[in-house]
């Protein structure tokens, strides 16, 4: 399994595909979030991911390739200062995969001197995100029919 870490410009046709291809299954086909999911934001973001070529998942086709198994895009706020962490997902759950991508972002984010880092974590996944240093920074609110909180990292 490998760690990638790219520009938009800098993925490949199929890293592209895969990424959307992900992203659709977890987020429109296992949490029925119907909302525009490609939302220009991905130019501008770099995207780390843990792919896998061996890795497949069982969907209504059958057997479907899925090389990403872990994913989030890093990108600046219009300040210039905040950070965001976004679109994070795991195929592979239960071994520490979503931990694993998430110290690389932090680490990578510290590299830039990104001073703050905020993501809207989903609120099943609050504890998750504590553990990793962020604080919860807002009342819940509703985000494609999910409840969500703004959490705060400063680094």
């Amino acid at each position: 399994m490998d760690f990638v870490c790219k520009r938009f410009e800098q993925l490949s046709a199929e890293e592209l595909y895969e990424i959307l291809k992900v992203r659709f299954h977890v987020f429109v086909m296992e949490q029925h979030c119907f909302y525009l999911d490609m939302d220009n934001t991905d130019y501008v973001a770099t995207h780390i991911f843990f792919w896998d070529s061996t890795h497949s998942e069982t969907t209504e086709q059958g057997d479907n390739r899925m090389p990403v198994v872990a994913y989030a895009r890093l990108y600046k706020d219009r300040d210039g200062t905040t950070w965001h962490i976004g679109r994070m997902l795991t195929l592979v759950r239960g071994v520490g995969m979503g931990k694993q991508l998430m110290l690389r972002a932090i680490d990578l984010l510290r590299q830039t001197g990104a001073g703050v880092v905020v993501i809207d974590a989903q609120q099943y996944a609050i504890r998750f995100y504590e553990k990793l240093g962020f604080a919860v920074t807002s009342d819940p609110f509703d985000e494609a029919g999910i409840t969500h909180v703004k959490m705060t990292l400063n680094l």
